[in-house]
């Protein structure tokens, strides 16, 4: 049997491959449902740098979101329930209150409450998806065009693990959306090579397109009802 030429040799120490990135170990099938989760929620939570360090950017969506429906609906659901027993009286925690005493005692109907815990899944799901094409637009903006939704998606998706801490009952969500926006910035930095302050100013992009999508949402709600009001 022939020796391979030198060349291969030297092109090999050249030119080493590239080490295969790990996978999440909620991605990873050897692991157990239980283990995977709450093995990548601690990684994420307590070690955000080294894990988005090692995520890979492409791999499917479907583990990613999967991950990312389970901690924010369990994150939603936490938080209403805590409004629910310390409050005593769901309409008193909602801001909408403010503007219309009718509208809070519509919340506090058992039906409502009921409606908004079956769309929990539903509204975390249009959140995610709402952030990552805004955030896409951001990083294409400030970074390369290059990347794609996939890999934001997946870098939005992981960093929802901070929803869980909205179980604790008193500060959690405030800490949790604290967390949630480091999270983020660790993330865009990590994956798309860019320093902090630009990642910093990414996300504040991204919230800028949310805000401008929200307001044109609103102006367009309150156009139609405007016109069916006046031609109906």
């Amino acid at each position: 049997m022939s020796l391979p030429p030198n060349s291969w040799t030297e092109d090999m120490v050249e030119n080493p491959m590239p080490p295969a990135t790990a996978l999440v170990e909620w991605e990873n099938p050897e692991w157990s449902s239980l283990m995977a989760f709450v093995t990548t929620l601690r990684r994420v939570l307590l070690t955000p740098k080294e894990f988005f360090a090692n995520l890979p950017l492409t791999g499917g969506m479907g583990e990613p979101f999967a991950f990312a429906l389970l901690v924010g609906t369990t994150g939603l659901l936490g938080s209403l329930l805590w409004q629910l027993i310390i409050e005593g009286n769901f309409s008193e925690t909602m801001p909408v209150v403010a503007f219309s005493k009718q509208i809070g005692n519509v919340i506090n109907d058992p039906r409502v409450i009921i409606g908004i815990f079956m769309l929990a899944p539903f509204l975390v799901a249009l959140g995610l998806f709402f952030l990552s094409i805004c955030l896409l637009w951001a990083v294409r903006l400030t970074g390369k065009e290059q990347n794609t939704f996939e890999s934001v998606f997946r870098v939005a998706a992981y960093s929802q693990a901070p929803a869980v801490i909205c179980l604790i009952p008193w500060g959690g969500a405030f800490i949790a959306a604290v967390w949630h926006l480091v999270i983020l910035v660790l993330g865009i930095s990590k994956k798309f090579g860019s320093s902090i302050l630009k990642a910093m100013f990414t996300l504040f992009l991204a919230m800028v397109f949310q805000g401008l999508l929200l307001f044109l949402f609103l102006l367009l709600i309150g156009v139609l009802g405007l016109w069916s009001l006046l031609f109906s």
